[in-house]
């Protein structure tokens, strides 16, 4: 059985980082995040915050019930990419968590090629990964770490697949005084109806140089 790598989130916003700055560094200037569902979605959340850029998401099934990418390739793809950008196409950065054997990153690559709305808008298509596999035969253009070996990488959200829906009940960390719903439970409930800044919301704000000089030290 394989090993584990278990990520927290620190690590995990800290891995994702460090891809940006390689990008950054890199002179290339994306108009396009594409995340390739699901675990290339919460990255090009954080990504885009960073990048002020719009996202793009194309769900892909790669992945058998025994937890194992398919070697043959047999993917299956959305009929549609979801976004809300007006004008997809341009210089796109296409997203994925993990480069595992490579077989999703260089179909999701032919797909969008083929995509009839945006394929003949397409300037260009770069990959980026957070992890890549040493088994993996796709090399992306940016992976911010390239593993030795082919651990099981448990990503912080994860914890969620082994939940039951009948365990699921609705928590919030906070309750505006204007909320008509009230949920099981709740951290906090406001006096009255506050902007609420949390943290990972600074990387709206935060200049890439910033980022790059708190990871120097």
């Amino acid at each position: 059985m394989s090993e584990k790598l278990i990520v927290s989130w620190d690590q995990y916003n800290k891995t994702v980082e460090k891809l940006a700055i390689m990008v950054h560094d890199s002179g290339y200037k994306p108009t396009l995040l594409v995340g390739i569902m699901r675990g290339g979605a919460p990255m090009i959340d954080l990504l885009s915050r960073v990048f002020k850029l719009k996202c793009a998401y194309l769900a892909v099934e790669s992945y058998s019930g025994k937890g194992v990418e398919d070697l043959q390739g047999d993917i299956v793809f959305s009929r549609e990419m979801s976004s809300i950008a007006k004008n997809m196409g341009g210089k796109i950065l296409l997203c994925d968590d993990l480069s595992d054997t490579g077989i999703t990153l260089k179909k999701s690559v032919d797909w969008l090629k083929n995509y009839e709305p945006i394929k003949n808008k397409i300037e260009d298509i770069k990959t980026a990964t957070l992890w890549k596999k040493k088994k993996s035969t796709f090399e992306p253009d940016y992976c911010a770490v390239k593993l030795k070996d082919n651990p099981w990488i448990v990503q912080p959200f994860e914890i969620y697949e082994e939940i039951r829906i009948e365990e699921i009940k609705t928590a919030t960390l906070w309750k505006k005084k204007k909320s008509t719903f009230d949920p099981d439970y709740c951290a906090v409930k406001l006096k009255d109806n506050p902007w609420i800044v949390q943290p990972f919301e600074h990387y709206e704000e935060i200049r890439i140089e910033d980022i790059k000089k708190k990871h120097s030290k």
